[in-house]
């Protein structure tokens, strides 16, 4: 049950002690804490001015306590009397906002009948009046003990003898000694090895020369261990009403942790650097604000530019780059900033003999809340080297198609034969006939009729195996929507006679239809290799019951078509080999070791599929798998 404190407090007025207080009033679990404060008292402390309704009505304690100290006003109640005088510091607010500190020492009251309330008189004490009427000279004597004894730091006193006059504990300690007033009138030199003595005294002269006013420096020392390490020493002159220099103040704080972890950051700026000079690699920061750049080292060396008389802006990188790639490289770094995304380009260097650098830039960009640039962080690399390279290997691969042109030319001059041989043969014998009838004077119109359509027939037949080579040659740029079984059975029109002229039997099994994007004469191009692979190990390793067969399936999301021989197996350790350019497994008999190799590049790199070949018992697999989507 809730106690009422306005009707507890009017009850307290038959209190006499309580007279002139005003009371401040706090619930705490089921018990009414009262405090009642003199009312001048409280008048000065918190600038309020009391009122009857005050004095009657009481204040509550949170209205004036600092949020943070109420909880120390709650550790009484009724069943657990608390000692009968106590006291407590504690901060207040007053109305103006100011925050004090109070001492409040407490009396209970105990002649009152209220039930579940506890009742206090407090007197309270601004704390910074307490120190009006202590000994000055007296505290700043306790407070300096305590520090020399307590302090970490070495601080220290001299006369302008370079005598000690007063130490601190902890400065006694790395000397030897264990307080400070065991090394006072000592010097250094008695106390520090000589070597760090000597840095010591230098310092110490031009505090006494008179024309510093500090002076601050990294200094050796030896711990209370003997382990070296670093100090930050700060000395001042100690001078006399008359300004002359009577002595010395100096504090000398350990850093040997920040001096190592410096040196560890100098070693690895160093290693880093030298890790960016290796991989030709270098961090760059971009102010926007400012339009300043901040390059590290090997940005330098990649741009070869003066580091110590170079300002630089972003208006200067520009100048840097190939003319052709400025607009370009100006205009990926505006879209990235546009659309919040990395930067990311590859982007050639000029310089004033003409050279040329390709250097791959990539950068991030901090924005600020409202969304604008703060700054850009990135990292440039030289990929000269790189770019020759691969410029090395586009020719090369340049060569390679060439070469593979030609070689698939021959093989197609072969294919050709042999889809001419018959139809020329046709042609032949009815020109034969006609002759012979003309010799035997037997011809008739309608015999003429018979030899001549069968030569037309021959004839055309003949043209549009021309126009099925022609096709085949016909460069592609554009992906078609077709079904692989139509595009084998292309193949198979190219390259029939020459297989049927060789006793191999081909079979093919679809299991799929479905067409998908592809680049059709590119993967006849490829079937039509491995076809004339297979008819090669066929014909070299079987005399006969020479096989080929095709499946095509649809696996997993993927239209994977395999291609099979009887024809040997290939030996295991140049499976993986047949892929490379110029590897023949045919030597010296016909083999250029480029039909592969082209094969691979056609579906892998053209076609983002894959191409893989493995044995089988008796003969060679090669898998073709291209993604339906």
């Amino acid at each position: 049950m809730m106690i009422n404190a306005e009707k507890s407090i009017l009850q307290c007025k038959n209190i006499k002690a309580l007279e002139n207080h005003i009371p401040l009033y706090h619930y705490y679990t089921d018990c009414l804490l009262l405090f009642y404060v003199e009312e001048k008292n409280f008048e000065n402390l918190f600038d309020i001015d009391i009122d009857e309704q005050m004095m009657n009505v009481g204040i509550e304690l949170t209205t004036v306590i600092h949020p943070d100290d109420i909880e120390l006003f709650c550790i009484f109640n009724s069943e657990n009397i608390s000692p009968k005088n106590f006291q407590l510091h504690f901060r207040i607010l007053k109305q103006n906002g100011q925050i004090i500190i109070l001492l409040g020492e407490f009396d209970r009251v105990l002649n009152h009948d209220l039930k579940h309330a506890d009742i206090f008189t407090a007197k309270l004490i601004d704390v910074r009046d307490l120190s009006k009427n202590t000994d000055e000279q007296n505290v700043t004597k306790i407070n300096f003990q305590a520090m020399m004894e307590h302090t970490d730091d070495f601080i220290f006193f001299k006369d302008a003898h370079h005598v000690l006059t007063a130490s601190s504990d902890s400065m006694a300690r790395i000397t030897g000694h264990n307080k400070g007033y065991e090394i006072v009138g000592k010097i250094d030199y008695e106390l520090f090895p000589k070597e760090h003595a000597e840095v010591y005294y230098k310092l110490e002269k031009e505090i006494y020369k008179g024309k510093l006013s500090q002076i601050e420096e990294v200094q050796p020392f030896k711990d209370e261990n003997g382990e070296e390490g670093w100090i930050d020493n700060r000395k001042y002159p100690i001078k006399d009403s008359s300004g002359k220099i009577i002595g010395l103040f100096g504090i000398a704080r350990v850093i040997t942790q920040n001096v190592k972890n410096q040196k560890k950051m100098q070693e690895q700026k160093e290693e880093l650097e030298k890790a960016q000079h290796i991989a030709h690699l270098g961090s760059w920061t971009y102010d926007v604000l400012s339009d300043k750049l901040i390059w590290s080292d090997e940005v330098y060396n990649i741009f070869e530019i003066d580091k110590n008389i170079t300002e630089l802006s972003y208006g200067f990188f520009l100048k840097t780059l190939y003319p052709d790639d400025k607009k370009i490289v100006d205009e990926a770094y505006l879209l990235s900033i546009k659309n919040k995304t990395p930067y990311n380009i590859v982007h050639r260097l000029l310089f004033d003999n003409k050279r040329v650098k390709y250097v791959h830039e990539r950068a991030e960009h901090k924005f600020s809340e409202n969304g604008d640039t703060i700054y850009t962080f990135g990292t440039v690399q030289d990929i000269t080297n790189l770019k020759e390279y691969e410029n090395k290997l586009k020719e090369k691969d340049e060569m390679i198609i060439a070469q593979s042109r030609l070689a698939a030319m021959g093989e197609m001059i072969g294919m050709i034969a042999h889809q001419w041989r018959q139809p020329l043969a046709v042609i032949s014998m009815d020109v034969n006939n006609l002759l012979l009838d003309i010799e035997l004077k037997t011809m008739s119109e309608a015999e003429v009729k018979k030899h001549a359509y069968g030569i037309l027939d021959q004839s055309q037949y003949l043209s549009h195996t021309i126009d099925d080579f022609r096709n085949f040659f016909k460069s592609e740029k554009q992906k078609e929507e077709k079904s692989i079984s139509t595009v084998v059975n292309d193949a198979f029109n190219i390259i029939l006679k020459s297989l049927e002229s060789h006793e191999i039997v081909c079979k093919l099994t679809s299991a799929t239809d479905e067409k998908i994007m592809i680049f059709p004469r590119e993967l006849a191009q490829v079937f039509i290799s491995i076809l004339n692979n297979a008819k090669d190990a066929l014909v070299e390793y079987r005399e006969k019951d020479r096989e080929i067969y095709i499946t095509i399936e649809d696996v997993k999301g993927e239209i994977v078509t395999k291609i099979c021989n009887n024809g040997g197996e290939v030996e295991t350790e140049n499976l993986n080999k047949i892929f490379e350019p110029y590897f023949s497994t045919k030597y010296e008999k016909n083999g250029t070791g480029i039909g592969l190799y082209m094969s691979k590049m056609i579906i892998e790199q053209h076609m983002n599929g894959r191409l893989s070949a493995e044995n089988i018992d008796g003969g060679v697999c090669f898998s073709i798998a291209l993604a339906k989507q």
